[in-house]
Formats: C-alpha cells, structure tokens, sequence
C-alpha cells in the first residue's frame, strides 16, 4: 500500500489532499487524521489518542490504481505544539482491508499548524462569543451554507425549503427553522402527548410521533419511516403547514456537535420536500387537478395541490390568490379571490362603496380586497370576469390608472 500526501502545510480549518494505491484492490478503506498527547517524563511511553476525524473512501477500482482524496481538517482541533509537560503531534492514518486476508495499516507523522490568522497558537478560544462565531463559520464551511457568523445564522435549502439554524443568545443551543410555500392540507406532526391516546383515534400514533392531516390521504406522505427516525433524532420538534422547527439544548459551541446537528437539519428538509411533493389533492376536488394545474401554469401561479388554491395568480397587473377553504370534514365551504393593497393606501366607505359597483360583494380584510362564492370551484379559468372585476377594484382602490377595460 502506498500513499502520496499534499506537500503543502497542513492548518486546522484546510484539508489534506492525498493520493492512494493498494495491490490487491481492498474491501474497504478508511482514512483518519489522529492528534495524539505524548507525556513527558511519565511511566506512559505511549500516545493518547485526543480524537479521531475518519472518512471511509471508496476502493480503487483496479489493484494499484491510484485514487485521490481529501480530507477536511477541523478547525476546532490543537495544532502541534510542545508543551512543558507533554506534546501534540499529528498523523494520518489509513486502513485498508481485504477479503479474507489481515487489514494493512499505515501512518504517517504531520505537522499541524494553526488555523490562518490566528496569532495565538490556538484554533479557536476556549469559551466565549468569539469561539460560537469560528464555530458557525467552520460548520458553515463544510456544510456549504451562507454564514453570517456575526449573528450565528446558517442558511442553506433542499428543493422548496429554506433552513435557517441559529445560535441561541445563551450560546449553549441552537434552533433551526425550516420554511416552504403553504401545504393547504393542516399538517401538523410532533411529539406524541399522552392526553393523545385519551382523545384520538390510534393510527394517529406512529411510534411516539403524531402526524394529522385534514385528510388520512394528505398525512400518509409523512409517515414514512426515515422521515419519522430523523425527526425522532431531536430532543424538540414540529412540523405545521408551511414550517418546521427542531432544536439542540447545548452543543453549540462545538464543532462536532453543531455540524451533526446542521446535518440532521438539512436531511430533514430534504426527507420534507420529497414528502411535500406527494400531497394528493383533496378526495373532493381531485378530479378537477388537470385544470387548476393549467389555470395555475397559464398565469404562473404557484398551486397548492393540498388545498386546491392557486397563489400569486398574475392576472393583468394585479397578483391574485384564488383559494378554496375546506371544513374539517374536508368538504369545500368557499371559493376566495383576494388581493393586496398597496402599502399606505387607506380605503374609506365612498371607496369600498364605488369598487363594489366593480365586483358586488366586494369586502375589504385588513389589508386585502375579497370576494368569494360558495364551494369548491372545479375549474378555476370560469372566474376570469370575477378576476378583472377585482382587479379593476383594485386599481380603483389604490388610485392608479387601469389599463384595459375598466380605464
């Protein structure tokens, strides 16, 4: 077995790259850079292992054959240095075995420096604010996400999902929220409550987590077993209909512990996008899919096939949502058209009084201009008089000229 290390200075927070060649082709390889405490002047005459970073590679496809790889080293870790009374001294281990024979080791001794910039021999501070700040760079940094390590805050996504994990203002903690367009299908999953078992129906349960839906349909896409087993993974968590959180108590402050945590995170967002993705439709109004995905598509709206709404509608120069409410018998109560107002407009009654000879029944909701019908809709393109009526309204409303029809 042969092994070719980078030349260049090896410093906490970089990586080592390498190069490997083994005849015969091994079963399994695994490479690891050990930091090791030599004792002086001590009945001890061997090292103790401090920690180890492993990485199992993949084999070689061809006896001999060399392969490259590279192996992020922690910044969170001593550099070599000597001490009064003892030494740090680092070494790359690697590890192969092989089918029916004994597994070949080599190491090989390195020197570690500091990580760039750092003054004073040590790669991050032992306690405080400034360490929690290298800590989420570090993690940031291997996790691929933006880090805005003044304020503690990871950001990264997988598919619809944004995630967002933040230090606490302790320092020992972290939070993680993890956001997406509205399901429409009242999702909620958490940890199940004893009081559960007293007033719900048991399919509810699923091995300590509780997952409802408006529809048994709608909640079957998140129990899943993996979905289950990483949410199961954190001490706190839930999950509702555009947003999750999940949480560590302490850790923080380590990069080891913050990176598992931020792992989990992202594996979790990815497990929910995938789950998020299988809403079926509501059982009443699934036969009229195909046209609310047109509708949706011709107006480049976003559908929200759990509730059969379609969001942001851009109908002439006014964005609409077109949502439908459902009971929780799951049977549809209204179609909505809705629209906001500008910032700083104020609607007065002589206002709310000529937009209603546009679109009768107009109301105007906080901020928002609506009108509805009874039911579910079937096809969402029959409302497009409804949809310019409101639109105009809304102009009216707002003050501004109208192009088209009402100007």
């Amino acid at each position: 077995m042969e092994a070719t290390l980078d030349p260049g200075a090896l410093a906490l927070g970089g990586t080592l790259d390498f190069a490997l060649s083994t005849d015969p082709s091994p079963s399994r390889i695994t490479a690891a850079l050990v930091p090791m405490v030599h004792l002086r002047e001590s009945s001890f005459t061997g090292a103790i292992d401090l920690m180890r970073y492993e990485v199992v590679l993949e084999k070689p496809t061809t006896p001999r054959e060399a392969k490259k790889f590279r192996l992020g080293i922690p910044i969170d870790a001593p550099p070599s240095i000597d001490l009064f009374l003892s030494q740090i001294r680092w070494a790359v281990s690697i590890v192969a075995k092989f089918p029916r024979k004994s597994p070949l080791e080599l190491k090989i001794p390195v020197e570690m420096a500091s990580a760039p910039g750092d003054a004073k021999g040590s790669a991050l501070p032992s306690i405080g604010d400034e360490r929690r700040v290298l800590v989420f760079r570090e993690v940031g940094r291997r996790l691929g996400a933006a880090t805005d390590a003044t304020e503690r805050l990871l950001v990264t996504s997988a598919g619809a999902i944004e995630v967002q994990i933040r230090g606490r203002s302790s320092g020992a903690g972290a939070d993680a929220k993890l956001t997406w367009p509205q399901a429409g299908i009242e999702l909620e999953l958490r940890k199940q409550a004893w009081t559960d078992k007293l007033r719900l129906a048991g399919s509810k349960d699923h091995d300590g987590v509780f997952v409802d839906a408006r529809e048994p349909a709608q909640a079957a896409p998140f129990t899943g077993g993996e979905l289950l087993a990483t949410l199961r993974a954190f001490p706190e968590f839930e999950v509702h209909d555009n947003e999750a959180h999940v949480s560590m108590e302490r850790g923080a402050e380590r990069v080891a512990t913050l990176l598992a945590f931020a792992e989990g995170t992202v594996r979790l967002a990815r497990l929910l996008d995938q789950c998020l993705r299988a809403v079926p439709p509501p059982s009443r109004g699934a036969h009229a899919l195909a046209a609310w995905q047109s509708f949706a598509g011709a107006f480049g709206a976003h559908l929200e096939v759990g509730s059969m709404s379609a969001r942001d509608v851009r109908w002439e120069e006014t964005l609409i949502d077109v949502r439908t409410t459902w009971s929780g018998e799951a049977e549809p109560i209204e179609t909505t058209l809705s629209a906001d107002l500008d910032r700083g407009v104020e609607v007065d009654d002589e206002t709310t009084a000529a937009a209603s000879k546009l679109l009768p029944g107009l109301a105007v909701v906080g901020h928002r201009l609506t009108w509805s019908t009874p039911g579910f809709v079937e096809d969402p393109a029959t409302l497009a008089d409804k949809l310019t009526q409101l639109a105009a309204a809304r102009a009216l409303v707002s003050g501004h000229k109208r192009l088209g029809a009402y100007r």
